[in-house]
């Protein structure tokens, strides 16, 4: 039997975000959104109740 080919070079497979440098930076970013989001409905829900 042969053995497969294993000379060719693994490469780790990172994606870098395509913002803010980081996906982390990202996620608080879409998190900070989501916050933000709902306090102004809570404030629209006051307002108008």
């Amino acid at each position: 039997m042969t053995k497969p080919k294993t000379d060719a070079p693994i490469e780790e497979y990172s994606e870098h975000a395509p913002i803010l440098s980081t996906w982390r930076n990202v996620y608080i970013l879409v998190a900070g959104a989501l916050l933000v989001t709902i306090i102004l409905f809570y404030l629209f829900t006051l307002y108008f109740a």
